[in-house]
Order: C-alpha cells, then structure tokens, then sequence
C-alpha cells in the first residue's frame, strides 16, 4: 500500500491500528539492502526473532532437587 502512495496513517486507518505500529512493522521488517518490505521475509524475520529471544527458566535445578526432598518426605 505504501508503493501506490498511501500514507502511513491511510494504512493504519484501513487495517485499525495505530500509524505509529505500521512505521514499527516497516522499519523492522523491511529489507535492509533496499527497504521494501515483503511479507515473506517479515514472517521469517518474525521467526529468527521469536527463537533467539531469551526464554525464561521457571524451574532451576535447585528447585528440581528441592521438590524432589520434599516428595520424598511425603
């Protein structure tokens, strides 16, 4: 929508979301070597971003072991 010169908030308005989320999507999706933005490598950019951000770790060793004492006290 963008290349047939829409606007930013003319696409925000058509799709409901705030222009300032289309600008976030286009600057962090688009292609770095010529800056137009393709669906496919926004949806793989998506995916790299999803499996390298760090993952929390609920239960620690420690916690293992202590719940382990625990049961066995049981």
């Amino acid at each position: 929508m963008q290349k047939q010169g829409s606007s930013l908030a003319e696409i925000a308005k058509s799709i409901g979301v705030h222009k300032s989320t289309i600008s976030r999507e286009l600057q962090r999706n688009s292609d770095q070597r010529n800056g137009d933005y393709k669906v496919d490598l926004a949806q793989k950019k998506y995916h790299q971003r999803h499996a390298n951000k760090p993952k929390s770790i609920r239960f620690t060793q420690e916690i293992k072991e202590d719940y382990s004492i625990a049961q066995n006290r049981l």
